[in-house]
């Protein structure tokens, strides 16, 4: 019982480990959408295990006006925008 138990508590330490190490950063989420400049991207929440990036994005004028929403996890980005 207290073997399956620690079994269980590794496991999941591990798990969470490799998320942590695994959060992307702002440049690595930069070279996701391919570009050069840190100016209209931004990492709005940050929970360690993962994180909530935003990118600006440009109207026909060429206005900023909205955003686009990626949950960047495990060395990954999920577009998590809702249309």
């Amino acid at each position: 019982m207290i073997n399956t138990l620690k079994r269980k508590h590794y496991i999941i330490g591990g798990i969470v480990l490799l998320l942590l190490i695994t959060n992307p950063s702002r440049n690595s989420f930069a070279s996701f959408l391919h570009k050069t400049g840190l100016s209209n991207i931004g990492r709005d929440y940050n929970f360690l295990i993962c994180s909530v990036y935003s990118q600006k994005e440009k109207d026909k004028y060429g206005d900023l006006n909205g955003k686009t929403y990626y949950l960047g996890i495990a060395g990954n980005f999920i577009n998590i925008t809702r249309d």
